[in-house]
């Protein structure tokens, strides 16, 4: 995919998405991901673990990005495709007042899921339906437990307060214990070894019948 090629994709796209505001610039770079590279080439099997990383159409560790903005509007969409012309997702801001459908702007869980699956489907050939919502699937968890409830999660997934009121508050851990050594959870069907984790992680345990406070620790 050349340079004109994709800008002129992705304002096709913005176009018939109203994806950006009208009177818009575009500008497009060509970037590539040398963090994950120089991490599994030094860290993780060489050079010849990085090249079976990319085979097939999961991950493309390079991209184009191409920006649509107006300057002075808060607007704005980029849209980034892999060397071969195929879509590989996109960002969008918008202001805080955008309603983009009066008729859908408040729907259910449930509707949302659906709606999102349809799109990214139809818009982007990815399929959503396997992915399941973590904070549903540990209030699952407590409601079908008798003793015990532990789940590993991103340290991110602690903070929120949309999150503090939906699950913490509901349901106290009983126990955080922050992983101080980062795990390593290399992707599935790659011969990676598993070494050095680069995100981190740490312990959400709940306890039914508990009432106390939420206990902090650290494992090393």
């Amino acid at each position: 995919m050349s340079r004109r090629e994709a800008l002129a994709q992705a304002e096709e796209l913005a176009a018939k998405r109203k994806l950006a505001p009208e009177g818009a610039r575009s500008a497009a770079r060509f970037s590539h991901d040398g963090d994950a590279q120089n991490y599994v080439e030094l860290e993780g099997g060489g050079k010849a673990a990085f090249a079976e990383l990319v085979k097939g159409g999961l991950y493309a560790p390079y991209w184009w990005d191409v920006r649509i903005f107006k300057p002075g509007d808060v607007s704005e969409v980029v849209v980034r495709f892999k060397p071969d012309g195929g879509s590989n997702g996109f960002g969008r801001r918008v202001p805080e007042t955008y309603v983009r459908d009066e008729a859908t702007k408040a729907l259910d869980a449930a509707a949302a899921r659906a709606l999102a699956e349809e799109g990214a489907s139809r818009e982007w050939s990815v399929d959503l339906a396997p992915y399941k919502l973590l904070e549903q699937f540990i209030h699952h968890a407590i409601a079908v437990t008798e003793r015990k409830v532990a789940v590993v999660v991103r340290l991110p997934f602690l903070s929120g307060q949309k999150r503090l009121k939906s699950l913490y508050r509901v349901h106290p851990p009983r126990a955080v214990i922050v992983l101080s050594k980062r795990p390593s959870m290399p992707p599935g069907g790659t011969d990676i070894p598993a070494r050095g984790g680069t995100s981190d992680y740490s312990w959400c345990v709940w306890q039914h019948g508990y009432q106390g406070p939420t206990e902090m620790r650290w494992a090393a």
